[in-house]
């Protein structure tokens, strides 16, 4: 059998004339090779190119891709936007969800020239000592953040379900607690490809707490003040770090990008801005939306305003359904490096993976403000993962523009001092100062 040194990546029927990117092109030829006779190459990892059981088609992972985006941060974002005022609102997510597609590609380049597959692991071969001090300061913020994620999730199931059961057996916030966790545990063990119908699901539930908000604010109308549609103040800070909260998914790549199916930077480009572009209408349409209906002072849990009626309860149970699609996609990133260390593997995944649910959940029992927890979430993950971590990746390891880059951490660190110094939304201040009502 006759091998040739792999001197660009290109997966087959990818690209009929076998033209990539520059990104693609950037691939070791001592650690790949290419079987001329039945067309299929492994990677250093010894991983077949044609093993498609645990690979995900490019539909599957755009869904994946939004349900992670979806989240709990989306239930929020009425709340940050009314201290922004609803056109800077649109613009900090213009602007926030251009900069984080950018950066998941930046991301995904490194990956594929690295085949490296998570997200530790790739800053790791940063130059010199910066490798292993970002190595810890990504992998900490990964699991600081991501845990505070999870415990959001169950804020949600607990605002959403419980004001339905009063009076009965399950009449318990810890209850309801323990007996989501339970569902979400075996969920955590699927592979990605599996969770699929979950994903779907979870996006039907977000669209249609969209439709209610608009049919809800086209049937009655707002008895407190207007909403401020122009208006400058600090709530814009805390808009943006709300919104990279819900959106921050860089830690996701690695794990994502690796099983993508026929894997090139190109397609999982597609499925990022595909993902970010449907994310933008929802998330700006339901914004707009909520505060046209509710007006500057709804809380920060938009499901607490809905009406008891049929409508807002089923909205209320549909949460259950997308904190079953999501929380099993966000615990992928915090066993990863567990599952690629030297002293882990299957097994010692698998039991962080129990751990992290049940700690969780503990928690879960005592923290119940969800929109402080998004914006100073959002704060910490922004420098690390959304902002450091692609800009050190794009200066050292796949060639970006320096000023670019600089630009990048630049931004990182004023909103991670900001998220700590203006933790509320503003919504008074905006309202006072506003210039269009």
């Amino acid at each position: 059998m006759k091998t040739e040194p792999l001197l660009k990546k290109a997966p087959l029927g990818d690209c009929e004339n076998i033209i990539c990117s520059d990104a693609d092109l950037d691939t070791t030829a001592d650690d790949q090779s290419i079987t001329t006779d039945d067309q299929s190459f492994t990677t250093g990892d010894g991983k077949s190119a044609d093993d498609q059981s645990s690979t995900t088609g490019m539909v599957t992972m755009t869904a994946n891709f939004v349900t992670c985006g979806l989240g709990v941060g989306i239930l929020s974002l009425p709340w940050s936007a009314a201290g922004a005022s609803v056109l800077p609102a649109a613009a900090v997510n213009g602007v926030g969800m251009f900069m984080l597609a950018y950066t998941c590609c930046i991301i995904a380049e490194g990956c594929e020239k690295y085949q490296t597959f998570d997200l530790g692991a790739l800053v790791r071969l940063l130059p010199g000592h910066l490798g292993p001090l970002t190595e810890g300061l990504v992998n900490f913020v990964i699991w600081v953040t991501t845990f505070m994620c999870l415990i959001g999730y169950m804020i949600v199931v607990a605002d959403s379900v419980l004001p339905m059961l009063s009076g009965g057996p399950l009449d318990s916030r810890v209850t309801l607690i323990v007996l989501t966790s339970l569902v979400c545990l075996p969920l955590c063990y699927l592979e990605q490809r599996y969770l699929a119908f979950s994903s779907w699901l979870a996006i039907a539930v977000n669209v249609f707490l969209f439709i209610v908000v608009v049919y809800l604010g086209a049937s009655s109308s707002n008895d407190g003040p207007p909403p401020c549609y122009l208006g400058f103040g600090k709530g814009i800070a805390s808009m943006f770090n709300t919104l990279l909260m819900a959106l921050c998914l860089q830690m996701l790549v690695p794990p994502m990008y690796e099983t993508l199916e026929r894997r090139s930077v190109t397609r999982f480009r597609t499925v990022v801005y595909t993902s970010f572009g449907f994310l933008f209408v929802l998330f700006t349409g339901f914004q707009t939306v909520a505060l046209y209906t509710f007006g500057p002072n709804v809380p920060q849990d938009v499901l607490s305003v809905l009406p008891g009626n049929a409508l807002g309860n089923a909205v209320r149970y549909g949460m259950i359904v997308m904190v079953l699609g999501v929380y099993p996609l966000n615990v992928m990133p915090m066993v990863a490096p567990v599952r690629n260390a030297e002293w882990g593997g299957k097994f010692a995944a698998n039991a962080a993976t129990f751990g992290i649910v049940v700690c969780s959940m503990l928690v879960s029992f005592f923290v119940t403000q969800l929109g402080i927890l998004n914006i100073l979430n959002g704060a910490i993950v922004v420098l690390a993962c959304g902002t450091l971590a692609p800009g050190l990746v794009g200066l050292h390891l796949v060639d970006k523009s320096p000023c670019a880059m600089f630009l990048l951490i630049g931004m990182g660190v004023v909103l991670f001092v900001c998220g700590f110094l203006l933790p509320e939304n503003y919504a008074e201040q905006v309202q006072a100062s506003c210039l269009w009502k």
